[in-house]
């Protein structure tokens, strides 16, 4: 068994944070002497937790950043370690991963060696496989040539792998090729296990333990742009704690930490905009203070389009948009 490297313990405390750390921190959580042996691959999470914890003031981290929490509750950390262990040895067993190792390595590589592998294997490969996507008459059966329709979609299929450079790097792969084939086992894998298709890899190659979160968070929208939808996936044994904790990361990513919700009266305002018809601002906003100036009545043009605008925004849609002003 191959242990984890330290970009690799880094990589699962974000992915638990949903959030970067330091570059600076990065750097010396990589070279620090205390990383270069370790008790084994499925406990070194919780060690460079403690780490990032202890040099949190130094960093000028704040407690969440510093991944004081991000091992979770006892339980949380003990079934995660534990259904790591599983998946790994069952993972062993798998006939395609036996064959694809003794086939293709001399013995298994040390995981900072993944990468290098890679690359040069992709050059032994030659160019990558590239996909179309075309329009099939009605008639058309399996088995039937492929009619000369010009595609629509031309894609590539890459392989996920980690890197030292990068969290996840990928390579556009040759479909009959030896990566070819390692991605089919990769995805494969993945699906089976519950892993990052980074974390397949590496482990087919250098046997690596890959680290299995109790708690996975997809958060698609940038800082600075418009929000997007929040989605959390646990497992039954992530705590409240831990599910409350990564939604606030994640919509804190989306909307700063200055983030407060927007008063009642802002959505209702988007809402009436986005039902009435109107020319102006100006023509939207008597209309408003005339059917709900009781609530909150505007004077200004300006200050009235503000607020229908920030509800947009907070929504991320645009049902709103006046170009004229009165």
């Amino acid at each position: 068994m191959t242990l984890l490297t330290v970009t690799e313990a880094l990589r699962s405390v974000e992915g638990a944070l949903g959030a970067s750390l330091p570059k600076t921190l990065i750097q010396r959580l990589k070279t620090d002497p205390e990383f270069r042996g370790y008790r084994d691959g499925v406990s070194l999470l919780e060690d460079v937790v403690d780490m990032v914890g202890r040099w949190r003031a130094e960093f000028d981290l704040t407690r969440q950043q510093a991944g004081e929490s991000t091992v979770g509750t006892e339980a949380e950390s003990a079934y995660r370690r534990a259904r790591s262990m599983v998946e790994y040895k069952l993972a062993q067993r798998n006939p395609a991963v036996q064959a694809f190792r003794a086939q293709h390595l001399r013995e298994l590589l040390d995981a900072d060696d993944v990468g290098p592998w890679i690359a040069r294997q992709a050059k032994v490969d030659g160019p990558p496989t590239r996909f179309a996507t075309v329009p099939l008459p009605d008639d058309w059966d399996r088995g039937d040539p492929v009619p000369q329709i010009p595609a629509v979609l031309y894609e590539v299929r890459t392989l996920t792998y980690p890197s030292e450079d990068d969290w996840a790097a990928n390579v556009s792969v040759r479909s009959d090729g030896v990566l070819g084939e390692l991605l089919r086992i990769s995805e494969g894998l993945a699906f089976a296990h519950g892993w990052h298709p980074g974390q397949a890899t590496s482990f087919v190659l250098a046997d690596t333990v890959p680290l299995i979160s109790t708690l996975a968070v997809t958060s698609p929208a940038a800082a600075g742009k418009l929000p997007g939808p929040v989605t959390l996936k646990a497992s039954i044994e992530t705590s409240e704690e831990s599910l409350l904790l990564a939604f606030r990361r994640a919509r804190e990513k989306q909307l700063g930490r200055r983030h407060r919700a927007l008063p009642p009266h802002i959505w209702q305002v988007l809402e009436f905009a986005a039902a009435t018809e109107f020319r102006t601002w100006g023509h939207l906003r008597r209309a408003w203070n005339r059917e709900h100036g009781e609530m909150v009545r505007y004077s200004s043009d300006r200050t009235f389009a503000q607020a229908v605008k920030s509800a947009q925004n907070r929504l991320g849609v645009r049902v709103v948009a006046v170009t004229e002003d009165d």
